[in-house]
This record gives C-alpha cells, structure tokens and sequence, in this order.
C-alpha cells in the first residue's frame, strides 16, 4: 500500500474511533430518554386518576348532607354510583401502580372506603324514621367524618408519592435530555475539527499523490526510454553481429564439406576437432543473438504472435525427431508419450516450437549421461498440457520461484546459458493465455509442463506481455 493511501485508511480509521465514544453515550441517553418519557406517561395517568379519586370523594362527602336535609331518591343514586365509580377507580390505580408503599394505601383506602359505606347507610335510613337533624349531623361528625378524612388523607398521600416521583423522572429526563444536547455539540465541534483535519490530509494527500504520479510518469518515460535505446542497441549489434557470424558458419559447414572429401585420416580428425569448436561457438553465438533479441521485444512490447490452427501431434514428432541424434550422441534414453487425437490449437507455431525446444534442450543439457526424457502431451479439463521429464540433478526449492526471472541461473549452471530462455518462454506461454510450471527434486531430476488453453480464436494476433 501506496503512503498516502494508507493515510486516508488510518484517518478513517481514526474518524469513526472518535465518533464512537460519541455515537454510544448519544444512544444511551436517547434510551434512556425514551424510557423515562414512558414512567412518566404512567405517572402521568396516575394523578389524573388519583386526583378522580379525590374529586369523586369530595363531591360524595358534598351530597351526603344535602341528601340527608332534602330526602331526594335522586341524590341517593348519585351517591351509589360515586361509589361504584370509586371503587373502579382504585381498582385501576391498583393496577397501574407498581409501588408497594402505594399499594399498601390503596388497600387502606379501600378497606376504610368500605367501611364508610357501610356507616353512611344507617344514617341515610335514620333520615326516613326521624328528621333529628342535630342528631343526624352529630353522627356525621362523630362517625363518619373521621372515615372521610382518613381517606382523603390517604388520597393525599398517593398524590404526594405519584407527584414526587413524576418530578423526579422529570428531573432525569430532562438531565438525559441535557446530556444528548451536549453530546450533540460535542460531536458537532468534533465533526468540524475532524473534517477540518480530514480535508487538510487530503489535500496534502493528493499533492502528494500528484507529486508521486509524476515522478512515476518521469521515471516510467525515462525506464521506456532505456528499453528503447537498449533495443535499438541489440538491434544494430546483432544486425552486425549477424552478417559475419553467417560468414563463419557458413565457411565452416564449406570447410567440414571438403575435409569430408579428404582422405587422410590425421588431417580428418584434426580439422575435424577444429571445425566442431567454431560451429559450437558459432551457433551459440546466434542462439545468444536471438535470445537477446527476443528479450529485447518482449520488453518493449513489440514482439506479436500470429496465431494460426496447429496439429500439435504433428509439431510434437517433429520435434522429436529433430533431437533423436542429439539423444543418440548424448547416449540418452528418450520416451514419447502423446495423447491420440489431441485438439488442434490456435497458437504461433514458430513460438510454441520455441518453447517446447528450449524445455526439451535444456533436459538434454542437465541430463546425464545414460539419462531418461520423457516427452508428453495429453488434454486436461480445458487445457493441453505438454510435460518434459528428465532424470537431471534437479532444482532446489528455494531456487524454483527464481528460473523464470531474466538473466538469472543457479550457480551451478551459470556457465551454460543467458538465462533467458525460460524467461522468454514463459512470456511466450502468458501471451498465450496459458504458463510454465516445474516440479523438481534434487538428484531425481526436473518435470517442466507448457500449458496451453483451447484457444478458438483463429488467426488472432496477440502481443506479448
């Protein structure tokens, strides 16, 4: 990850951990709001039936006496239904209330409540028999006012209890409600701190990130500008390098002609010896002239493949057939094994020649003497696979993710080659869609496999990546 962006990661990171402490404390104020505004809804209803309450034992107490002086049936059932509707009533507020203190006064009230009705009864029936009226207002004084008073004093009680705790969970509620007043400041200032913080790296980070740009825009015109020079170097030096290195392999293949001709055995075997080292260092010469040239497209996006149907059973004989001297004069054991009917591929047949020639020559050059290489080719899923095993010293494990990396050898076998022709042959696989892979073990020897999908694409052209 890029500087600045993990300081946009780390800043969002460090945003949203301030903003929790925040976001928490908010949420747990708001519920605790939303609670305290229902125990005081509950609240709420209780004075209103406590004061009910208050306001029926009242008027009851009122109608009493004028019941009494006037004897009206009508007055009678008022005061019968005040009763029952009291009655409700605390059987409602006894419901309601969870307070045991409360509970217990309404018990008491109700309990006193029953008692008076059943002290007001006899009184009502005395205003029938007697019209005493001194009498009848001494019984009220004596004997039932005493019941009344209990129980308004009672009622008073509750409404005290229900109106002090409704204050209170006011009190709460408004310190909650308080609480996520601040809060919300807090985050706000916080908020405005942040983005102002937040804008600031940004915008360094960007600048930043502008700056960084174009160093790389710099640095990748300067690295296109390298492969160019460096392309057109290895284009003008094998070009000049081509022409006399033809001249010699050509002079020598007239040379090994005419000493064929000859008679004489020593002049035979000397020039022979002599014709054989300029031919070796001679084709290795142009072997390295088109490795580096092929390196040199790859790395300037210039090489192109050109795509056309193949019979790979026909290019795999071939090939076979190309390196038996080479086995024979090498005294190696060579075993081919390729799949009937193999499907025909859409590849760069000049390419994929390339490839399979390079996996089976380097087989020949780690293998030794009395050695075994197998050649096989068979479909797998969606896939040809085309695998060369040999029976070479093999790769060390921590050598293997490096063979396919440009210009590097293990110490070994630094001396035999460029190092590039896996590398180009890897190349070569990509641009085909498919890869190399290699399972080794020391001193048991090395399985290389060309992987290549069922292209359909006839004729396609693709550049190398």
């Amino acid at each position: 990850m890029k500087n600045f962006d993990r300081k946009i990661y780390f800043g969002l990171i460090f945003i949203t951990l301030i903003f929790l402490p925040a976001l928490a404390s908010s949420i747990y104020s708001l519920h605790k709001v939303i609670n305290t505004q229902k125990i005081i809804e509950k609240y709420t209803e209780q004075l209103i039936v406590s004061g009910d309450l208050r306001r029926l034992k009242n008027y009851q107490l009122s109608l009493i006496p004028i019941y009494v002086l006037k004897g009206d049936p009508d007055i009678l059932n008022e005061i019968n239904k005040n009763n029952e509707t009291f009655t409700q009533l605390l059987q409602d507020f006894e419901k309601m209330s969870e307070d045991i203190t409360t509970k217990k006064i309404l018990t008491d009230i109700k309990t006193t409540h029953l008692e008076l009705s059943d002290l007001q009864l006899p009184t009502i029936r005395k205003n029938h028999i007697s019209y005493d009226k001194k009498e009848i207002n001494e019984y009220i004084k004596n004997i039932t006012a005493p019941k009344s008073r209990l129980i308004m004093a009672n009622l008073n009680k509750i409404v005290k209890r229900v109106s002090d705790q409704y204050e209170h969970e006011k009190q709460d509620n408004t310190f909650a409600s308080q609480n996520i007043m601040k809060t919300l400041l807090v985050t706000i200032l916080l908020t405005i701190v942040l983005v102002a913080l937040t804008l600031n790296l940004l915008l360094k980070t960007l600048r930043e990130k502008k700056i960084h740009d174009k160093i790389s825009e710099q640095v990748a015109k300067k690295e296109k500008e390298l492969s160019n020079a460096r392309k057109e170097t290895i284009e003008v030096v094998a070009h000049d390098l081509k022409n006399p290195l033809s001249s010699i392999i050509m002079t020598a293949h007239l040379i090994t002609n005419k000493v064929k001709k000859q008679n004489t055995k020593e002049f035979k075997h000397r020039e022979d010896n002599h014709l054989d080292r300029i031919l070796k260092a001679a084709l290795s010469m142009k072997k390295l002239i088109e490795e580096l040239l092929d390196h040199s497209r790859i790395e300037s996006n210039s090489l192109v493949l050109v795509k056309k149907r193949c019979n790979l059973e026909t290019l795999l004989e071939t090939l076979s057939s190309r390196f038996e001297p080479i086995f024979k004069t090498n005294e190696l054991h060579f075993e081919q094994k390729i799949q009937k009917n193999l499907a025909y591929l859409f590849i760069d047949e000049g390419r994929i020649e390339q490839v399979i020639t390079n996996i089976i020559g380097n087989a020949v050059k780690f293998t030794p003497r009395s050695g075994f290489i197998k050649l096989e080719a068979y479909e797998n899923k969606n896939d040809i696979v085309i695998s060369v095993s040999d029976t070479g010293p093999g790769i060390n494990n921590n050598e293997i993710p490096y063979i396919f990396e440009r210009y590097w050898q293990a110490r070994k076998t630094a001396a035999q080659g460029t190092g590039l022709g896996l590398a180009i042959s890897s190349s070569i696989a990509k641009a085909h869609g498919g890869k190399i892979t290699v399972q080794s073990e020391i001193n048991k020897g090395s399985t290389f496999s060309l992987i290549l999908p069922n292209s359909k694409n006839l004729f396609e052209l693709t550049q190398i990546p």
